[in-house]
């Protein structure tokens, strides 16, 4: 079957878009945890044990 220009720069884009969304999640995939633990060390030492029932909240939810 032969593709006509507009519907191959259509498939490209696609691929482009979905490269683009998959190349941020596996950035997310690293850093959200890391972040996540410094945030409750950062809270640890602010707030104490107090901090713990905010990480049941974020497991549990």
């Amino acid at each position: 079957k032969k593709f006509s220009t507009g519907e191959i720069i259509n498939l490209m884009s696609a691929d482009a878009q979905q490269l683009m969304d998959l190349t941020a999640n596996l950035n997310l995939l690293w850093s959200a945890p890391f972040q996540i633990l410094v945030a409750v060390s950062l809270l640890w030492q602010e707030l104490g044990p107090a901090v713990l029932a905010g990480v049941a909240v974020l497991v549990f939810v």
